[in-house]
């Protein structure tokens, strides 16, 4: 079963874009909307599942 397209705004999108990309690698779709009109969709260029490694920060081990 294809997996349901997420609407977000664009202030949504803009204030946590680093996390749409990362579910949008793992697969996931957007449509972004102003004032509640669509006016963008982000979606994976692959259609391969690419989850992302969580990053370590220096010093904590």
């Amino acid at each position: 079963m294809p997996a349901m397209i997420r609407t977000l705004t664009l202030r949504d999108a803009n204030q946590s874009f680093a996390r749409c990309i990362r579910e949008v690698e793992a697969g996931e779709d957007f449509v972004i909307t102003r004032n509640g009109t669509p006016v963008a969709r982000l979606s994976p260029v692959n259609t391969r599942r690419v989850l992302t490694p969580v990053r370590r920060r220096p010093g904590n081990g």
